[in-house]
């Protein structure tokens, strides 16, 4: 137990050394020096690799290699929102969603088309116009035929054909009467039989697909403001091929723009996200890499530490980006999700680098002294850099992989998402912060900071020249008074 002295006036705790458990082990001198020799050594050698010429073209041949592949994934990457994916494996939506995606949308596919401007069918410009248009829709290979589209348009055309050859009076004349309806048009149709057709009970259910201006007036006063049609498609059976007949609808309507044609499917929006998806990803990784930008400027405080950073944080992300594509992985919620996560945790892996090396001034202690020694050259740079960075950042590596390996357990996508890219940034992060870094930072600074001191001379040499021109005009001046004054 711990006693205390009788003859000093305060308490003083005296540690006997057999109070001490035999379990508490004392650091060994010896294998501490041991140690420090084994990091020294490990230290002057890859200071002398990172100072070496061939050392550093061998890097930046395989910094190019990675970042060509890395900008080949980026651009080929797939942007596709597949459901079977993000959905848990044991969830009970997947069934219905396998019956349907590759079951009914393979066989039947529809697509709705509204023509929302005010058509006419005795207008030869606009009849010519949606013929082409149909005509074009029915050419593209996934159309299963005329015959499966449900069109008031040709269901009217043959029941004005049938009216038109047993007679060609009204049956619904205001007067009571049946009135002569005149001449057929030239396109071959008009809205003379549209309210005989549309009160026939097989016919009626096209109220719901067309609008007309007022059913009660005279047919010649009757217009269609706006109807609607399904075609079937068929033979679609994933994402891709839904985006790509998504892409040639719209073409096409497009070109009719005239009719006002909008073309609508039910997994239009879907399309939507998936066509946006590589532009709202970049557009959402430039500014996360503004915003790191801004923290770099902040701490860093040089120009040539700021834009190596940029650059090293935009060559990351373009590497998680790329090497998913190769990792098996596409462009969605979940991965975008972790790719703006990615840009993040890079900066730990390049601002603490370029911070270390730009910083001239290292600390050291001696007999409980700090003394700051400078150092001269890149040799001396790079090798506190690597004291400084090299051991910390890899615990950090190594921490952060550890803390992600249990989403292996699961075979979900989304942690599997989360999995791939965590590690892959740990990688690439550590390949730029301890290899693409120092040796760029060898290359640039030298000639930077030399450049950096010309200016700064040039500088405050013109700012001296002006100061010593403004000190002789003054001396004139008082000359030139002292002169008056004794006048």
């Amino acid at each position: 137990m711990p006693k205390l002295s009788e003859d000093d006036e305060s308490p003083t705790i005296t540690l006997r050394e057999d109070f001490l458990p035999e379990s508490v082990p004392f650091v060994d001198e010896h294998d501490d020096e041991s140690m420090k020799k084994v990091m020294t050594t490990i230290s002057s050698t890859y200071t002398y690799l990172v100072c070496c010429k061939y050392f550093q073209l061998l890097n930046v041949c395989i910094f190019l290699t990675y970042l060509l592949f890395g900008i080949y994934g980026t651009i080929n990457i797939t942007a596709k929102l597949d459901t079977e994916k993000i959905l848990p494996a044991k969830s009970v939506i997947r069934k219905p969603h396998e019956l349907i995606a590759h079951k009914i949308w393979v066989e039947y596919y529809p697509m709705q088309l509204f023509i929302t401007e005010s058509f006419d069918l005795a207008n030869e410009s606009q009849m010519k116009d949606f013929n082409d248009m149909m005509n074009e829709f029915y050419d593209l290979p996934q159309n299963k035929g005329r015959k499966y589209t449900i069109s008031w348009f040709d269901d009217y055309k043959k029941y004005f054909d049938e009216s038109s050859d047993d007679f060609n009076f009204d049956f619904h004349s205001d007067t009571g009467v049946s009135e002569d309806l005149g001449p057929i048009p030239k396109t071959g149709y008009d809205l003379r039989y549209m309210k005989s057709f549309l009160s026939n009970p097989i016919y009626e259910h096209y109220h719901t697909t067309l609008r007309l201006n007022n059913e009660t007036k005279d047919w010649k006063e009757m217009k269609i403001e706006k109807f609607t049609l399904t075609l079937v498609f068929s033979g679609i059976d994933d994402w891709q091929g839904r985006i790509d007949i998504m892409v040639k609808w719209r073409q096409i309507a497009k070109k009719y723009s005239r009719l006002g044609a909008i073309v609508w499917e039910t997994n239009a929006m879907f399309v939507d996200q998936m066509l946006t998806m590589k532009t709202f990803s970049l557009q959402s990784a430039a500014l996360t890499l503004a915003c790191m930008f801004v923290v770099c400027a902040i701490f860093i405080q040089t120009p040539l530490g700021v834009g190596v950073a940029v650059l090293s944080i935009g060559s990351i992300s373009f590497g998680v980006v790329g090497y998913l594509y190769f990792w098996g992985l596409d462009l969605d919620p979940a991965s975008l999700c972790a790719i703006l996560m990615s840009v993040g945790m890079s900066v730990d892996f390049t601002a603490h680098t370029i911070y270390s090396y730009l910083n001239r001034e290292k600390e050291i202690y001696q007999n409980g002294e700090k003394i700051i020694i400078r150092m001269e050259t890149e040799s001396e740079r790079v090798s506190n850099c690597i004291h400084q960075v090299m051991y910390p950042m890899t615990l950090g590596g190594i921490s952060t992989v550890l803390c992600v390996l249990p989403l292996m357990i699961f075979s979900d996508y989304v942690p599997l998402v989360f999995f791939k890219t965590v590690i892959l940034v740990v990688i690439f992060g550590f390949y730029h912060g301890v290899v693409v870094l120092p040796v760029v930072l060898v290359l640039l600074t030298p000639p930077v900071e030399r450049l950096s001191k010309a200016m700064k001379k040039r500088f405050f040499k013109r700012q001296n020249i002006a100061f010593i021109a403004e000190d002789s005009l003054q001396e004139q001046q008082k000359r030139r008074s002292i002169e008056m004054d004794s006048i």
